[in-house]
């Protein structure tokens, strides 16, 4: 025995089904500018990650380790035996971009021992290693004095 209200709901949800779209198509829904949004607080520690439209080398300066006046080739040394383990993942920062070293041309992610992943033990204690064009095979790693 059927019931007389038993196919009813059938019924609604083919109603609700039709008239969603219409529904949707009047309310004009777009994305949202990037403009109309709010940016992220400048002491945010992931306001580097959280704008999309952000440069690789900005950093907010809780980021910036150090501060050099001079470019990078002049003020760091070329650390080849890191730059092989870079390029073999064996030599890398714990968390990318966690800290930061600003040249006069340029800012890029490094940091101390502490801050990095050496799984051969080639780091010491009294130098912030500095590197560029992180993952990649041509990885490179600039060594700078701590004072």
């Amino acid at each position: 025995m059927r019931s007389r209200w038993g196919s009813s709901w059938v019924l609604a949800f083919c109603l609700f089904v039709w008239a969603g779209p219409a529904q949707s198509q009047s309310l004009d829904l777009k994305r949202t500018d990037r403009s109309h949004m709010f940016p992220p607080p400048p002491d945010s520690i992931l306001s580097p990650y959280l704008d999309p439209g952000s440069l690789p080398q900005d950093f907010s300066s809780q980021y910036i380790i150090k501060k050099v006046d001079a470019p990078l080739r002049e003020a760091a040394t070329l650390d080849t035996e890191a730059s092989n383990q870079c390029r073999y993942r064996n030599f890398a920062e714990k968390i990318h971009r966690q800290f930061a070293v600003q040249f006069a041309d340029k800012v890029l992610p490094g940091g101390p021992k502490a801050a990095l992943i050496d799984i051969n033990g080639i780091a010491e204690d009294d130098l912030i290693y500095v590197f560029e064009k992180f993952n990649t095979t041509r990885c490179t790693v600039y060594s700078l004095s701590v004072n």
